[in-house]
């Protein structure tokens, strides 16, 4: 009798530290979705760059005891596609005159992108079966019937989703198996457009303006497509989000060779003031270099 008490107590005490454990855990993630604009404020990319690798780390960490957490799950899709486009796909460019380089840094970036994506996919995986079942396979309008399931409140992570998804497809298009996914990417934005056009700044705009201006036709391009979904991006962000006039030159102008265009809105870039918009600072000082560059090295586009 003794020895069944004793067996109770401690499953009792177990379940109570990890009970205690999860509670912790779910505090300080509220507390640390609360505290992640702070990152996207800063304007050091040397400081950001160090700050968001070791905040990965410990929020990969907290997922472990909390592996269903909203907020973790957000912060981590989030962060690794932020840190990949930021970062990595910047290191990549950067030192496109050493191929070995560059590859390694592409390699991690896809990496990046992929874990980015699984994320915010187990939180939607959660929430309905049918987007389970049509994730990654089955008819394409099986998948988009499934993300009518979707409601406001999960904007965020089909946006993520969708923004990590799309990058991946874009450093991996020498691999067919994950190409045949560009329709499932751009369905999850089309989904965030018709739920919160405006969220995060007008951004799922701003993909779309990206996915139709850096591709052919043939292979699902579409200029007037493209412009108009960089225009509303413009719009939307006031242009003080830095990103859209740079990709807008970057992909749009490239792809429709117009250099005109392409100068002028790569020159307002540069030319913003530092502070124009102190919430995205990271990303408009990462939009500043890369502008200057694509600006330096025009000649390989036109």
């Amino acid at each position: 009798m003794k020895k069944t008490m004793f067996v109770v107590s401690i499953v009792a005490f177990v379940s109570v530290s990890c009970s205690v454990q999860k509670i912790a855990v779910r505090q300080t993630a509220q507390l640390m979705r609360q505290a992640a604009p702070a990152f996207e404020e800063e304007s050091d990319l040397i400081l950001a760059e160090s700050a968001m690798a070791a905040n990965l780390k410990m929020l990969d960490g907290l997922l472990k005891v909390d592996p269903t957490n909203p907020d973790l799950l957000l912060l981590l899709s989030q962060g690794f596609g932020g840190y990949a486009f930021s970062f990595l796909e910047d290191k990549m460019e950067e030192f496109s005159a050493h191929p070995s380089t560059s590859e390694s840094f592409k390699k991690r970036a896809a990496d990046f992108y992929t874990r980015g994506f699984h994320y915010a996919t187990r939180y939607l995986e959660a929430q309905n079966e049918s987007f389970v079942q049509y994730k990654t396979k089955g008819l394409l309008s099986d998948f988009e019937e499934s993300l009518k399931a979707f409601d406001k409140e999960d904007v965020p992570y089909l946006f993520w989703a969708g923004y990590n998804w799309g990058n991946l497809i874009n450093l991996s298009k020498d691999d067919p198996a994950v190409v045949a996914d560009l329709g499932r990417a751009e369905s999850l934005m089309k989904r965030v457009l018709e739920l919160e056009e405006t969220y995060y700044y007008g951004s799922a705009h701003l993909f779309l303006g990206v996915f139709y201006g850096s591709r052919p036709a043939m292979l699902g391009g579409n200029l007037g497509k493209s412009k108009e979904h960089f225009d509303k991006a413009l719009k939307i962000s006031n242009k003080k989000l830095l990103l859209v006039p740079y990709m807008y030159a970057r992909f749009y102008c490239v792809q429709s060779q117009d250099e005109k265009l392409f100068g002028e809105l790569l020159r307002y870039v540069i030319n913003a003031p530092a502070q124009i918009l102190h919430e995205q600072s990271l990303a408009n000082q990462v939009a500043k270099i890369r502008a200057y560059r694509a600006l330096r090295g025009k000649n390989e586009f036109f």
